[in-house]
């Protein structure tokens, strides 16, 4: 607790992280994504059908459809008698125009919105089980996303360098080796306490980003993980809850992973700027390489956790029909999680060790 207190206040940690996660809040509320629909009132009726709809198709969502097209079918086949009437001479233009006007529309959704219904209907007739109605903006941009949180990224290399680094440049490292106290339990205390604070962070960060989500576009639905389109070749029988959850499951192994890699580094170099610099490149050069291919969640890497969702993302297939993103397999997964939480031990260990091995060489000399 006295090391978790010292880093927050006397490090000054407590005030970064507030100031970054201030930051996350007025992105957030900055953030105004164009609506799929134009003009904005066909979004809003869009919306209210939708909030009746949603859930898997009944026979009364079915008879809301067929109802729909045949007041549509009905009143184009009366403009379509009108223009009967105008080609076979029988009325002059001038009254052409009278009774087109005079046809009254009886459909109840404008153009606009039942496109977009139209299309989702469609997409749900292929799979009534495994496809509900949903939104098919908000959350997908959570589970759809593929770049990197720069200010959760930030606050985590903050934390874990210069959390390590300090006592080795403000000199307290040299009062620290003549006490048994500051060789192992030291960095191993240390080291829990960085990992569990930027556990912290990033559950808070997480919050804002789930809270912000909730309030444009209400919770995340009950639904299964195909009735997104993104997901439609998924061969995963779960929810979108679950896949939620799971993909945060992994943002949360990238979290610790990154941080376990910067504290060694910090340990190794003794020093805040390679400590920061090193955790950076270990996260971002696999996204600059691998951004938008399989091969950043193929193969374990900070960048692919940090991101977590696209471990659930299915085939997508190019214009051709051939598959360019593979999803990862079952296997993949766990292969992913173990070697994952390997690493976190085989660096926990090693930055506990490096460290007292260091304290013995300096003692020597």
């Amino acid at each position: 607790m006295n090391e978790l207190k010292k880093l927050l206040i006397k490090r000054k940690l407590l005030l970064v992280i507030a100031l970054g996660l201030a930051l996350k809040v007025v992105l957030c509320l900055m953030e105004t994504p164009a609506p799929p629909l134009q003009p904005p009132s066909a979004q809003n009726e869009y919306e209210q059908i939708l909030a009746n709809l949603a859930g898997p198709l009944t026979p009364e969502k079915e008879a809301f459809f067929a109802e729909e097209e045949d007041r549509r079918a009905a009143y184009q086949e009366a403009m379509d008698a009108v223009w009967d009437r105008y080609d076979n001479g029988e009325i002059s233009e001038e009254e052409l125009g009278i009774q087109l006007s005079a046809v009254s529309n009886p459909a109840e959704v404008s153009d606009e919105a039942w496109a977009y219904l139209q299309n989702q209907y469609a997409y749900i007739q292929e799979d009534p089980t495994l496809h509900y109605f949903i939104r098919q903006d908000g959350w997908v941009n959570m589970l759809g996303s593929q770049s990197l949180d720069y200010i959760l990224l930030l606050l985590i290399l903050i934390i874990s360098g210069t959390g390590i680094t300090y006592e080795y440049e403000s000199g307290m490292a040299e009062l620290l080796w003549t006490n048994r106290k500051g060789q192992k339990q030291l960095i191993a205390s240390k080291l829990a306490c960085i990992l569990l604070l930027c556990t912290g962070v990033f559950l808070l960060s997480e919050g804002i980003t789930a809270l912000n989500e909730i309030l444009r576009y209400g919770p995340l639905p009950d639904a299964p993980l195909q009735s997104l389109r993104m997901f439609q070749n998924s061969s995963l029988q779960v929810d979108l809850i679950t896949v939620y959850l799971a993909s945060r499951g992994y943002r949360l192994l990238g979290v610790l992973l990154t941080a376990a890699i910067t504290m060694f580094l910090a340990v190794l170099g003794r020093r805040a700027v390679t400590a920061l610099f090193g955790g950076l490149a270990f996260a971002v050069v696999p996204y600059f390489l691998w951004g938008g291919k399989d091969l950043l969640f193929r193969y374990p890497n900070p960048a692919g956790l940090l991101i977590g969702s696209g471990y659930f993302f299915s085939d997508i297939l190019d214009s051709s029909g051939a598959v360019f993103y593979k999803a990862v397999t079952s296997t993949g997964h766990i292969l992913t999680i173990g070697f994952t939480v390997l690493c976190l031990c085989l660096l926990s260990m090693g930055t506990v060790l490096l460290f007292k091995r260091k304290q013995e060489r300096r003692r020597q000399a």
